[in-house]
């Protein structure tokens, strides 16, 4: 149990620190925290090592990624321990004041930038997918990366209030003349009340409507039918570029026609086998856009199924009354409190095997780190050197799309 929930705890029964959990309960408890951590820092320490590593994955989704990854290791190695350790030794609070106001701070620290940069993924593969032309000059990699290091000011500055409502108090003496101490959160006044509702509101709820509205339009326009050419009739096929992405086939157009030895992009024959190459590399990318969009919406949705559970029980411990905690039991309250945390946990812990479930480009990245990955020098290299000769603005446009949608 953490500080923003111990002292909640302790309003179920006034002899909390005489109560210890079940054996079985404490055993299952650290089985699960083990796992979860080792699988969590692996992961993301490997999610950053992949995206520095590697120059073609540097981009910006893949630095809000990075990002995520930095907030779930401020959880799994700050916080995580200290609720582990008050599985075993509930009540005193041995870690001194100094951790009682940090972890809170940190956890809702990390939690608020968690969701901002989900927030900031969303607006960039809006950008990329809806406004493409305006996608290489709105949202760069150099101001993606401005863009976390505000994140984390204003989730650290929002977080503030946590250093004061986190206290520190002594209860008891030992018969060796030892203080004793808990650690909990108050919400003892207007102000705080007021806030915890306000933080629950801009980080939680708003941030949810505004990813499900900005997914569902990134969506839609990635599956819309765009009517195409084929034998003298228009028919609709599935991953045809949408409206935006036809600034970029007059691009792969001119392309095709310098290799061709043509001066202009429209004089390709219908069946040219170079065209329908070309065509063939824009649905590719449509394709990958379409793949990196459905791994994020898959990892806001298990955000936000994993991080619920928390804030409603947060909340019930400081809005509800004691006869309710007292009804639900002591083992049934700490149970429901190492739930509600394990399931944090593996949120901050599943993020790196999503990437590679669903990425095969983090996927063959992370083989490669581990040493077991294959080797694709050779054909990259044939393919750069093929068509080095391609004029310096086309290129650079080539280059900043692809930067927008590879991961």
């Amino acid at each position: 149990m953490n500080s923003s929930e111990s002292m909640f705890l302790l309003t179920v029964n006034t002899t909390v620190d005489e109560y210890k959990l079940p054996s079985y309960t404490i055993i299952i408890t650290t089985v699960f925290y083990v796992i979860i951590f080792i699988l969590g820092v692996i992961g993301n320490v490997l999610v950053l090592f992949v995206v520095c590593c590697n120059k073609d994955m540097g981009n910006s989704t893949n630095y809000f990624l990075v990002n995520l990854s930095v907030a779930d290791l401020l959880v799994l190695v700050f916080c995580m321990p200290v609720a582990l350790l008050e599985t075993y030794i509930i009540r005193p609070w041995v870690l001194g004041e100094a951790m009682c106001k940090l972890v809170p701070f940190l956890e809702y620290s990390a939690a608020q930038a968690s969701v901002l940069t989900l927030v900031s993924v969303a607006i960039e593969r809006f950008v990329a997918i809806c406004h493409p032309l305006r996608a290489q000059y709105i949202i760069t990699p150099s101001k993606a990366v401005r863009i976390c290091v505000l994140i984390w000011l204003i989730a650290c500055g929002s977080s503030i209030p946590y250093l004061f409502m986190a206290q520190h108090r002594h209860y008891d003496v030992t018969e060796n003349g030892d203080d004793l101490y808990d650690c909990g959160t108050y919400n003892n006044s207007m102000l705080t009340e007021i806030y915890v509702i306000f933080a629950a509101v801009i980080f939680f709820l708003l941030p949810l409507i505004m990813l499900v509205g900005l997914y569902s339009r990134v969506s839609s326009t990635l599956n819309k039918k765009i009517p195409s050419q084929s034998n003298g009739r228009r028919s609709a096929r599935r991953d045809t570029p949408t409206h935006g992405d036809y600034v970029v086939v007059m691009h792969m157009y001119t392309f095709i026609a310098e290799v061709g030895g043509s001066s202009s992009p429209y004089c390709c024959p219908r069946k040219s086998p170079i065209k329908q190459r070309g065509l063939d590399a824009i649905r590719s990318q449509m394709r990958m856009r379409k793949r990196v969009v459905y791994m994020l919406i898959t990892v806001v949705i298990l955000f936000f199924v994993c991080l619920l559970p928390q804030r409603v029980v947060s909340l019930w411990f400081k809005y509800g009354s004691t006869d309710q905690h007292m009804e639900l039991g002591v083992e049934r309250v700490y149970t429901l409190v190492i739930v509600c945390r394990i399931l944090t946990y593996v949120n901050s812990s599943i993020n790196p095997i999503i990437y590679n479930i669903m990425s095969s480009k983090f996927r063959d990245a992370f083989l490669r780190i581990l040493g077991i990955g294959r080797v694709h020098g050779q054909v990259s290299e044939g393919y750069h050197s093929n068509t080095s000769r391609l004029g310096q603005t086309r290129s650079d446009i080539s280059r900043q799309d692809n930067k927008g949608t590879r991961l």
